[in-house]
């Protein structure tokens, strides 16, 4: 679980755990206002580089909460992060806020918690 640089370098973690012939450290992601992962090759190199689609073919492939808020003002890195992860065990959803995890109003956090409580649940019952 990260929240944005957090949940950009817990992104990165399990994109190098694609390259490795073990199973991922973590079996499911929660990423708040997560950004896009930068490219480790280039950062070694002192180079800052966001992982890209259309030239990096990487997937975060555990089930993933991806929340976002409609009005952070990095919500496009946030959107790339979401490409990112597998169509087939991500889950996108909006809190309506900024770049913040909002406690108010007490809808939206139990919203938020079903969001994660059902990740959780592919992880356990996909394996």
């Amino acid at each position: 679980m990260g929240f944005s640089q957090g949940a950009t370098l817990a992104a990165m973690l399990l994109l190098r755990a694609n390259n490795r012939p073990t199973r991922p450290a973590f079996s499911f992601a929660v990423f708040f206002c997560g950004g896009a992962p930068m490219c480790e090759s280039s950062l070694r190199k002192g180079i800052i580089r966001y992982l890209d689609l259309s030239v990096d073919s990487v997937r975060v492939t555990v089930p993933t909460a991806n929340i976002v808020g409609k009005h952070d003002e990095n919500l496009a890195y946030s959107m790339r992060l979401v490409d990112m992860c597998s169509e087939k065990t991500r889950t996108l959803f909006d809190h309506g806020a900024s770049h913040e995890i909002p406690f108010q109003p007490k809808t939206i956090s139990g919203d938020m918690a079903r969001c994660i409580e059902a990740v959780m649940a592919k992880a356990v019952f996909a394996q």
